[in-house]
């Protein structure tokens, strides 16, 4: 029990203050994020709109998060880091607020492609944020952390949300994800020091860069497409597996919020020991390849094999690859900027996942669909072996990967 402890107590040791504050910042933001899982819900509901209305709206929130993440990373290049969480942060929570005023269904729309890009903008200054205030020696171990503060934040969030409906009604989600926004403003305004302001003359001499040289970087652009392919996978666990697991396997909703709760929880228990013990041992490529054929092992079981705890065992495993893959995954990718371009290469870093993340229900429904759960195991299984193999094949003897 001591090791235990003196391990956890490890793991945490030598972070930065600020990385500390940047996860309580974020924790305080992403506790109050509990509107995305009730939008349908509350757009058709609520607002009266047809399912076929609720789902422009939610095409366009997606639009929202796409161009959030590419323009932030840009602004945030031009004017730091710092300027553009606060910015974000504020303008997105008043913007929430005012939603509960529109009612016209082409307003919402354009309210709510406007309000999510201004939120999403505030992920790249954030993801640059972490490569600023941690230490060098620290880095991985504090975007373990900040996940492990997105991990509480969304289990909090929709948990609260629920309450909120039954209690006060739909439009209290927007007011209270609205002032979470505003507050975790002045805290971060408070707490941190700006530390991503520079002076012109700081500027590279060849100049300032233009926001789509970025695809000009093949090694960048190559982690990202691999990547692309792991995280379609990936992003099964929140989009066909809880249909897999209530209609084909037959367990009720309950079980699904189980199994879900055990990938965050998990996650948030045991990512900082574990990158604590691995993060100097291995490559970063070893470990991103890993942790990629690990997820599309897990979903392969399915074909394999069947018993009553099988599920448990395949989020347990897709938890253990995220944790592999993911920290190493943001390491790699920020090795590859500096500080006069980090913004808009996090900026398509998100991007990526964003891109991923419209992708994923789509292809996994029609896979599904005309072709049945076995084949899109075994889709998700190559998606995540092309991934896997693809980065430590490419990146093997690249000098970026120590």
């Amino acid at each position: 029990m001591r090791r235990i402890v003196n391990l956890y107590r490890n793991s945490f040791s030598g972070l930065s203050r600020d990385i500390l504050l940047l996860a309580l910042v974020t924790l305080v933001n992403k506790s109050g994020t509990m509107i995305v899982p009730f939008l349908t819900i509350y757009l058709t509901h609520q607002k009266g709109y047809s399912i076929e209305q609720a789902g422009i709206v939610m095409t366009f929130f997606g639009l929202g998060s796409l161009l959030g993440n590419f323009i932030g990373g840009k602004l945030t290049d031009l004017f730091g880091a710092y300027r553009i969480q606060i910015w974000t942060l504020v303008l997105s929570g008043i913007g929430f607020i005012l939603m509960i005023y529109l009612q016209d269904f082409w307003y919402y729309t354009a309210g709510i492609f406007a309000v999510n890009t201004i939120a999403e903008a505030f992920r790249p200054a954030n993801l640059s944020s972490i490569n600023i205030y941690s230490k060098p020696e620290n880095r991985i171990r504090s975007v373990s952390l900040i996940r492990l503060a997105l991990n509480l934040g969304f289990a909090i969030g929709p948990a609260i949300g629920g309450i909120l409906i039954v209690t006060w009604g739909y439009d209290w989600l927007f007011i209270i994800d609205g002032l979470t926004c505003i507050f975790a403003a002045i805290v971060f305004g408070i707490l941190l020091e700006d530390k991503t302001s520079y002076e012109k003359k700081e500027k590279k001499e060849s100049g300032e860069m233009k926001i789509f040289d970025v695809f000009k970087d093949m090694s960048f652009n190559m982690l990202m497409f691999f990547q692309l392919l792991g995280a379609i996978s990936f992003f099964q666990l929140f989009t066909t597996f809880p249909i897999y697991i209530k209609e084909h396997l037959g367990y009720p909703d309950t079980y699904v919020g189980f199994l879900m709760a055990i990938n965050g929880l998990f996650i948030a228990i045991v990512e900082m020991p574990i990158v604590f013990l691995i993060e100097k041992k291995y490559k970063r490529i070893v470990l991103i390849a890993l942790g990629n054929i690990l997820i599309g092992l897990a979903w392969y079981l399915f074909n394999v094999s069947f018993w009553e705890y099988l599920p448990i065992l395949v989020v347990v495993l897709i938890s253990i690859g995220e944790i592999i893959d993911f920290p190493f995954n943001y390491s790699l990718a920020v090795s590859m900027s500096d500080k006069y371009n980090q913004g808009i290469y996090m900026g398509v870093y998100s991007m990526t996942f964003s891109v991923a993340f419209i992708l994923a229900p789509s292809i996994g429904t029609y896979v599904v669909a005309n072709y049945g759960f076995y084949r899109l195991w075994n889709m998700a299984f190559i998606l995540n072996m092309i991934s896997g193999v693809g980065i430590y094949l490419y990146f093997r003897n690249k000098d970026i990967v120590e």
